[in-house]
């Protein structure tokens, strides 16, 4: 019985390293995602400034067309106020008749992150886009894109890159 013990211990222990180090592995997978959105989201790149008139129109849609107020970086204001009349343009009738798209020019989100200060609150990019009284507010920063891309693609990820595993390790 105690050989038993010692080697349900001893399997368990090893469970737990396999299972630590595929933690590792996912969240060194998020971080670099991260590092490449940081790279990306330079306001004087095409690529992100379309990206943020296509993240405008998604939030004011989830806002039904009504008014809505943009958050962004502050580096990103000029690049974010130029995607709202875009974004403007862009909604056509899906925006409510008199309704407004604004940038908030006095509430910024986080800015980009600082490799010398890694602790300090950042934001990799992206958008807030918020109701005019302010109750409803669509996240739509890189961030948090990230982070909803991988929650609903980690089965799919520990798959592909640890394989199906057989007995009691699941993917």
């Amino acid at each position: 019985m105690r050989k038993y013990s010692e080697y349900s211990t001893a399997l368990n222990a090893t469970r737990l390293k396999v299972l630590g180090a595929r933690e590792a592995a996912m969240r060194s997978l998020v971080a670099e995602a991260s590092s490449k959105l940081a790279a990306f989201s330079s306001a004087s790149s095409p690529a992100y400034k379309q990206l943020l008139v296509d993240l405008v129109v998604q939030g004011v849609v989830a806002l039904e067309g009504a008014s809505a107020v943009v958050r962004c970086r502050q580096v990103d204001l000029a690049a974010v106020q130029e995607a709202c009349t875009k974004a403007k343009a862009a909604l056509g009738s899906k925006l409510a008749s008199g309704a407004t798209v604004t940038v908030d020019t006095t509430t910024f989100l986080a800015p980009p992150p600082n490799p010398s200060v890694p602790d300090a609150p950042s934001c990799l990019g992206g958008v807030m886009v918020c109701s005019v009284d302010g109750r409803i507010k669509i996240s739509n920063t890189l961030e948090d894109r990230l982070q909803l891309a991988y929650q609903a693609n980690v089965p799919d990820l520990r798959i592909k890159i640890f394989g199906k595993s057989g007995g009691h390790l699941r993917a």
